[in-house]
């Protein structure tokens, strides 16, 4: 399925891929070319021993982790405008 947006032209908001590190259905390196074509702000982190539904440890923790520190910088950064 192609996208609406190509990669290289998305400039909506920063991007956080939460990928599960053992996922049969979606392998990292499906996921991996697109998200290095986003030119926008990104983070990518890998979680340890998740499968496709994360909800094993220690990814879920790491998830919790990414995502809020995600939210933390783009806060951050925002309060210096």
């Amino acid at each position: 399925m192609k996208p609406l947006i190509q990669p290289e032209r998305f400039d909506i908001c920063p991007v956080l891929l939460v990928h599960p590190e053992v996922d049969p259905m979606t392998p990292f390196a499906l996921s991996e070319p697109f998200y290095n074509r986003l030119k926008r702000k990104k983070d990518c982190v890998i979680l340890e021993g998740a499968g496709h539904f994360p909800i094993e440890q220690p990814g879920l923790d790491q998830m919790k982790t990414a995502v809020l520190s995600f939210i933390s910088e783009i806060e951050n950064e925002t309060t210096k405008l």
